[in-house]
């Protein structure tokens, strides 16, 4: 309608020579837009001054000096670490068992790159092992009793705790002959990793050694998906030597067990030690390298 009454007004413009006249806005429009400007003066609350940002609580830590939970643990000696585990603070009553991981420049998926062994400790793990024997000659048995064996017993044995499904014990060793029945029982060792093995050294002819064996102290070496091998190698109530004899037990069986498909001289990339209930410290690795002359150093 407006754009018809503009060009009606041009074409009358043309013919009589007066000045066309434009639509006006309501006079009463200008009013209601005040009232509703004013409106909202009114009703709008007053606006606050612009804070100046927080500064982040890490940033002022570090500035005041003190250390933060991200900040990583010192590189250090296997022996600074015993130390600062057996002195920190929070450390609980109970006797903690120490844990080493080493990180291992390996692809466990690979068949040439695995790795599982068995590594005995000269000075045990510092706690109880209960071992069960399985073995269907009875001078083996009498022999493996005398050992010190926890349990011995045959197909009996492995029937019963194929029923109950249960194996409350650390280790396990076997004979030849009482291999034929251990698959009865196998879903129920192997996910703990106790199925005996042959590679592992726990399928033996000599039961009574491989039982003073076992209770003496000795750790299973595997590496999982990640290439990394945990294993506990004492108690911190142990002394300084014993644990440091443990740690070279450790590592040198890793070294000498060394999968074909590794490649190149250095295959460990870190190594962490710590307690039950402890931090981690990383390990400085020229001391636990066989090659260097400073391997196992006491500094």
């Amino acid at each position: 309608m407006l754009a018809w009454r503009l060009v009606r007004s041009s074409t009358l413009s043309a013919r009589t020579g007066l000045r066309p006249m434009l639509p006006q806005a309501a006079p009463f429009a200008s009013a209601r837009f005040l009232a509703n400007e004013a409106t909202a003066a009114v009703a709008a609350p007053p606006t606050k001054p612009a804070e100046e940002p927080k500064a982040d609580a890490a940033a002022q830590a570090t500035a005041a000096g003190s250390p933060t939970k991200s900040k990583r643990n010192p590189i250090c000696t296997p022996l600074q670490a015993f130390e600062i585990l057996r002195n920190r603070k929070d450390k609980p009553k109970f006797d903690e068992s120490l844990e080493l991981a080493l990180n291992l420049t390996i692809d466990p998926r690979k068949q040439n790159e695995q790795l599982r062994v068995v590594a005995d400790l000269p000075n045990g793990t510092g706690r109880k092992v209960r071992v069960v024997a399985f073995t269907n000659d009875p001078d083996q048995a009498k022999a493996a009793e005398d050992a010190g064996c926890d349990v011995v017993g045959g197909d009996d044995l492995i029937t019963e705790m194929a029923r109950t499904q249960q194996a409350n014990f650390d280790s396990a060793v076997a004979t030849q002959d009482a291999m034929a029945s251990l698959p009865k029982i196998a879903r129920l060792l192997g996910p703990k990793g106790l199925m005996p093995s042959k590679k592992l050294g726990t399928v033996v002819s000599d039961l009574a050694a491989a039982v003073k064996r076992a209770k003496a102290g000795s750790v299973e070496l595997r590496a999982d998906r990640a290439g990394t091998v945990h294993c506990g190698f004492g108690k911190l109530s142990m002394s300084n030597d014993a644990l440091m004899e443990n740690l070279k037990a450790i590592i040198l069986c890793v070294e000498n067990n060394k999968p074909a498909g590794v490649k190149g001289k250095k295959w460990v990339k870190s190594a962490y030690v710590t307690s039950s209930m402890g931090p981690s410290y990383p390990l400085n690795l020229i001391y636990i390298d066989p090659k260097n002359v400073r391997f196992m150093s006491k500094e």
